[in-house]
């Protein structure tokens, strides 16, 4: 009995170990298939912050309709497909009383390196859906011996 116990655990532990951490910072773009008249580029900027509960906040910086300069910020829930594999839901975060999905993000790991995130997007207001890429890179914290080594007089990169 204790050997299975130990086996189970082993095998548990080497699954969750073997996921790809998706925590953190990440920074891309997305682009439209189908644009509207808020769309001023083809990239939009968009960063993605998410904790250790799979939730977090996207910030999408863009124009409003009156052509100023605004960044949208919208509370997101992570689920994990496989190893490699997320679906990101981005709920309206300003009105509390509409907890409606206003975009849902396929992303995927490129490659072994688990610091890029490619796929698609899509979203329906109304009758009208938009749909798109998008490219993601995880951005790596500094430790604080790095910014020390980093801010000390007559270092460079």
């Amino acid at each position: 009995m204790k050997k299975l116990i130990v086996f189970i655990t082993i095998n548990l532990l080497a699954l969750s170990s073997s996921a790809q951490d998706i925590n953190g910072e990440w920074v891309g773009y997305f682009t439209y298939f189908k644009g509207d008249f808020f769309v001023t580029n083809e990239k939009i900027p968009i960063s993605l912050r998410i904790d250790s509960l799979l939730t977090g906040y996207s910030y999408t910086t863009g124009k409003d309709e009156y052509g100023l300069d605004t960044i949208y910020t919208q509370k997101i829930k992570v689920e994990r497909f496989s190893k490699d594999s997320f679906k990101i839901y981005e709920f309206n975060e300003i009105d509390t009383r509409n907890d409606e999905n206003m975009q849902t993000m396929y992303l995927k790991i490129i490659g072994n390196s688990p610091t890029k995130l490619k796929g698609r997007w899509e979203s329906r207001f109304g009758v009208t859906k938009f749909k798109g890429e998008m490219i993601l890179t995880k951005q790596i914290r500094k430790t604080n011996v790095q910014q020390e080594h980093l801010q000390k007089p007559g270092r460079t990169m």
